[in-house]
């Protein structure tokens, strides 16, 4: 009987931690980061057909944004007979960058990821 009840626990428990992450809709944090003086934030969504791949999505997005905030992200304008197009080029090395925060969100058969992601570092 221990054995039941322990077992119906730590799935109850597993469910209840898994299903924390979903969200209706996007945190209030990803319009509204922290700041500081002393570190770099970035917030990063990604979407995919499966929650891991959002995530990764996520967590480039927001390195991109904490690599442009350190200054280490050139952009250039690409003219062509289509229009302009905008290119990112990223030139850097982050070091001790952690998340923060996730949400994810389940539309269909599609999910959205939202991270906020920090680094130590000095604002120039």
């Amino acid at each position: 009987m221990k054995k039941k009840l322990m077992v119906i626990l730590l799935l109850t428990t597993a469910l209840a931690a898994s299903a924390q992450d979903f969200v209706g809709s996007a945190p209030e944090w990803v319009n509204n980061p922290p700041k500081s003086v002393r570190k770099f934030y970035g917030v990063g969504v990604g979407t995919s057909t499966t929650p891991e791949m959002a995530e990764e999505k996520a967590k480039m997005d927001a390195k991109t944004a904490i690599a442009t905030q350190a200054g280490a992200v050139k952009v250039e304008n690409i003219k062509s007979d289509k229009g302009v197009t905008q290119r990112k080029i990223v030139n850097a090395t982050l070091s001790e960058v952690k998340m923060v925060k996730k949400a994810c969100m389940k539309d269909g058969e599609r999910y959205t990821v939202w991270v906020l992601m920090e680094m130590k570092g000095k604002r120039k």
